[in-house]
């Protein structure tokens, strides 16, 4: 539904934007437009929203469904209840409730309970005495008196009787609560201690927070997420309560504090004189409450809220990260070896390297073995050379199917597997390998699509397969996963499957946009990955390509079953139809090679015949020359303004993208890091620079390889708060310092080099697409049609428009208050074993190019090849 006004206003302040343009991205949605179709071929009319906001938007209009039910529900049940409960004031209070958190908070008192002192106290006749004293009605202590001696109980315990039936008054009051919840949100301390009967193992896997307490409103996200898996374990207990001596509205206990802003709350007690019976019998009632119902249910309220927001903040970190590793370039293999082979190793200690030759150009299986990986047993076993015969079995791979390039899972083992690959390329055509996150491969390997594809290849050698293929297309072969199983993210298990599953389907969706897929030889996975398509009319192109041979033009589409209007609309400005192979010919219809979309061809074929530009060109992958973009862009900003001079603005920045055509990985993402040797931990040391690659990014740091085959930590007290947020993402390549390594621990922590010169310096200080740049009169962007809602777009914008993605989501508040060596918090990753007898102590990498004379800073050259 079309969210109401006031909903669409809480959601333009949650997504950064104005009103009119929620509005006009919810009658968008309501009709059945994706959120990547509104972001590329909409935006002249919804003012240029990013697929980040359209999301916003997108999931409060589920939300606001799902609230309007749960409230009929709730209201539905306090009308049936006897006496019935559901007040006015109740009522506008529920509608006024915009999200499920705060309904189901206001409903939290109202639940029925099996026995509870309020309800004896209605048994006891005090019941109408506690509603009218609560109201105020009682005009007297005499009232009063006489009322408790109308009870079916003796005065004394009618007192008591009276007090607990007052103290659900208090409960339900909505002041109360919020004097109850500030109290904990401002003063809450968080404790946690080792449970008695926990093991020994999970007594030592959460050992650091055995004596944990904590400020509530100072524990991070993650940190909230270990402490709630070590309660569900049972290895440690946690609890929020509020502190004694801390100061509080001026009283020495917080507790005490907010116990008299409960008071204050009670409009009863407002109005009478101190030292009256009806008074004194409202402070207790008060006190009551507070120590038996309101402490309970405000600690609750303050636990449920922090784990929801790290929850949020784990399925943003997440998403960020699994958006960034779907954006990898493929690897550019040289033109020589376009009929050469790639070799998958994933890496194994007793069972071996498992490995798998796979077609440089088509992925097809070649052959498939497993190396032995040790060199006899004991814990020394990891720190001796790779096996002779193990080496001689690769360089048998390599040679016999011209291996061009070794992917190398990063698993445990791949020390070891490295070293052995370094050892076995030596004097063969392959002269390099590159390190590849084997997370998912296993899920993969299991799963009954790996049955239908490799049917005859044992389970554990098809992860070697997939590492194979994830270097020559990532994307086609990263979607076959799925994304939980994919380990870019912070306590995943932790997290709603629901919620994490909904949030990295719809970052799938949107990296498939951004990138485009080729309708002819995408697999079914793939194409079910297109916004607009299910899996059902997935399979029915693939179908109609394996059956009736490539597809000629978008418009064949339309004869598949299933692909009605609405799925053509939202799907066909993300499909290519592409020339077999560079050089070959284009389609019918040279657009349909491009991201311009069918219901466009003409306006923009009239565009480019009118600044003389080849559209055939354009289709083969060449840039628009800058002197027809330029008159492009011109010919559309002399428009008049409104919706046709907006829509043309639009068209104009789209073909002026040099993303208009072809992979548009080249431009989104960083490619994999190209080793010629190996490195091990026993090469580092303190003071080293390197060149390292971001493999994963939390909110207390990021995990970063340095071919060393443990992931050091850079730790968030390293670069946030002095200008590194937005710096680092999954994948790029960033200069590092080694600060301390532990080759018993196998950790390393890193601290970023900015004054060693190396590194991907273009990657690093990359602006997010989505922060787009503030007006300079802090004016939100205006309806359709005026000019200045759709012309003024950042650099980045102007060359990746149509290619947009999501920023990533903040990791987080600062880590820590000083640096600490190690970080705190470091993965532990496989044993490490001597660099081999040829490697150097740099990590054995072909040499770089001499550091200028009188400088010592050049990092080692760890990035790529020279």
């Amino acid at each position: 539904m079309v969210v109401a006004q006031a909903v669409a206003a809480s959601i333009a302040k949650t997504a950064g934007c104005a009103l009119w343009q929620v509005v006009a991205a919810s009658s968008l949605l309501k009709e059945g437009a994706s959120v990547p179709f509104v972001a590329r071929y909409r935006a002249h009319l919804t003012g240029g929203l990013e697929p980040a906001q359209l999301r916003t938007i997108e999931g409060a209009q589920r939300e606001a469904a799902e609230v309007h039910k749960r409230r009929e529900a709730i209201e539905r049940a306090l009308r049936e209840r006897e006496p019935p409960m559901l007040t006015d004031a109740l009522r506008e209070q529920l509608r006024a409730a915009p999200t499920l958190r705060e309904l189901e908070a206001l409903y939290e008192p109202y639940r029925k309970a099996r026995d509870t002192l309020a309800a004896r106290a209605h048994e006891a006749g005090v019941g109408a005495l506690a509603a009218a004293l609560w109201r105020g009605e009682l005009r007297s202590d005499a009232a009063l008196e006489s009322g408790l001696r109308a009870a079916s109980c003796p005065p004394a315990d009618a007192e008591t009787h009276l007090v607990h039936a007052l103290s659900e008054h208090v409960l339900l009051d909505g002041g109360a609560r919020a004097a109850a919840d500030e109290a904990y949100a401002c003063h809450g301390v968080v404790r946690a201690r080792v449970a008695s009967k926990t093991t020994a193992a999970d007594a030592e896997a959460f050992a650091h927070y055995a004596d944990f307490e904590m400020p509530l409103r100072r524990v991070r996200p993650h940190v909230w997420l270990a402490l709630h898996r070590g309660a569900e374990r049972g290895a440690l207990s946690v609890s929020v309560a509020l502190p004694a001596g801390a100061a509080s509205g001026g009283e020495a206990d917080a507790g005490v504090g907010a116990l008299r802003a409960v008071e204050r709350s009670i409009g009863a007690l407002r109005a009478l004189p101190p030292g009256s019976a009806r008074a004194r019998v409202l402070r207790r009632a008060a006190g009551d409450a507070w120590a038996r119902l309101l402490v309970r249910s405000a600690a609750a309220r303050a636990r449920r809220s922090a784990l929801e927001h790290a929850r949020r903040e784990a399925v943003g970190v997440f998403a960020a990260n699994l958006s960034q590793l779907l954006r990898t370039p493929p690897v550019q293999l040289p033109a020589a070896a376009a009929t050469a082979a790639v070799l998958g190793i994933d890496p194994g200690l007793a069972s071996g390297h498992k490995c798998a030759v796979v077609d440089a150009r088509t992925g097809a299986l070649l052959a498939s073995a497993t190396v032995r990986a040790l060199d006899g047993g004991g814990r020394e076993a990891e720190e001796r050379p790779p096996p002779a015969d193990a080496v001689h079995a690769l360089r048998a791979l390599i040679e016999r199917h011209a291996v061009a390039l070794v992917a190398v899972g990063d698993g445990k083992g791949t020390a070891l597997a490295q070293r052995a690959v370094a050892l076995a390329m030596a004097g063969t055509c392959c002269s390099s390998f590159t390190l590849v996150p084997e997370a998912g491969a296993s899920a993969f390997s299991a799963s009954a699509l790996a049955d239908a594809e490799l049917p005859h290849v044992p389970v554990a050698e098809r992860g070697a397969v997939s590492l194979a293929r994830r270097v020559l297309d990532p994307l086609a072969e990263l979607v076959k996963v799925p994304p939980s199983a994919l380990g870019v993210g912070l306590y995943q298990k932790d997290v709603k499957e629901a919620e994490l599953s909904a949030a990295l389907r719809a970052v799938v969706e949107d990296a498939v946009a951004d990138v485009g897929v080729d309708v002819n030889s995408a697999s079914a996975q793939l194409l079910a990955a297109v916004p607009g398509l299910s899996a059902r009319t997935a399979a029915a192109i693939r179908s109609r390509v394996e059956s009736g041979g490539p597809l000629r033009s978008r418009a064949q589409l339309l004869q598949v079953k299933g692909v009605g209007r609405v799925a053509f609309q939202n799907c066909a400005g993300f499909l290519r139809v592409a020339p077999a192979q560079p050089g070959a010919a284009l389609p019918d219809e040279p657009l349909d090679a491009t991201r311009v979309h069918p219901e466009a061809y003409a306006a923009a074929l009239a565009a480019l015949a009118a600044v003389g530009a080849d559209v055939r060109a354009l289709a083969a992958g060449m840039p628009l020359p800058a002197a027809a973009a330029a008159e492009l862009r011109a010919r559309a900003a002399s428009l008049p303004d409104g919706e046709a001079a907006a829509e043309a603005r639009a068209l104009a920045a789209l073909l002026c993208d040099p993303l208009l055509a072809g992979d548009a990985r080249r431009l989104l993402g960083e490619a994999p890091t190209l080793r010629a040797r190996a490195l091990s931990l026993a090469d580092l040391a303190p003071g080293m620079r390197l060149r390292a690659t971001v493999r994963n990014l939390t909110p207390f740091g990021a995990f970063c390889d340095v071919g060393a085959g443990t992931d050091g930590l850079l730790h968030s007290s390293q670069w946030r708060g002095a200008g590194g947020e937005g710096r680092l993402h999954v994948g790029a390549r960033v200069a590092v310092r080694v600060l301390e390594v532990s080759v018993q621990r196998k950790r390393i922590a890193l601290a970023l080099d900015d004054d060693g010169g190396g590194g991907d310096r273009r990657a690093c200080a990359r602006t997010p697409a989505t922060a787009r740049a503030p007006r300079a009169d802090g004016a939100q962007p205006a309806p359709p049609g005026v000019h200045a809602a759709v012309a003024p777009r950042s650099r980045v914008k102007r060359t990746l428009s149509g290619a947009r993605h999501p920023a990533p989501a903040p990791a987080g508040p600062r880590a820590a208050k000083r640096p600490r060596a190690m970080g705190g918090v470091c993965a532990r990753a496989p044993r490490a074993a001597p660099t081999p007898p040829d490697a150097t102590a740099h990590g054995g990498e072909r040499a770089s190019p001499p550091a200028p004379a009188g400088s010592r800073k050049r990092p080692i050259d760890l990035g790529g090849l020279e």
